[in-house]
């Protein structure tokens, strides 16, 4: 006799209803299809945060870019009015070129 894919159930007093056999092979299927469900979660999950990851890197390199050259086109006046007082010239500070102007008027 051919065993059946659905359990046998068989009631007590108490309304209790158990399964008398229990098809193995469907379990195993249904923990494999688990399985590559699962696996198929965490891939997409791993690619999500990495595409994000490899988004915010780039946003942040590119941050880190235009501080570096703010930074750099900061230094050039500095240098440039530090190379003018060593030539002779009388450079003034921002200060001191507020109060002469203020003293001016």
């Amino acid at each position: 006799m051919e065993q059946s894919k659905e359990p046998q159930l068989d009631g007590d007093a108490c309304g209790d209803r158990r399964p008398r056999t229990l098809d193995l092979d469907a379990w195993r299927q249904d923990l494999q299809r688990l399985h590559v469900t699962i696996d198929q979660v965490v891939q997409t999950f791993i690619a999500s945060q990495t595409r994000q990851l490899d988004a915010v890197a780039t946003e942040l390199s590119s941050q880190r870019d235009r501080i570096e050259s703010e930074a750099a086109s900061a230094c050039i006046p500095e240098a440039e009015a530090q190379r003018l007082q060593d030539l002779g010239f009388d450079v003034l500070s921002i200060e001191d070129d507020a109060s002469r102007e203020a003293l001016a008027c």
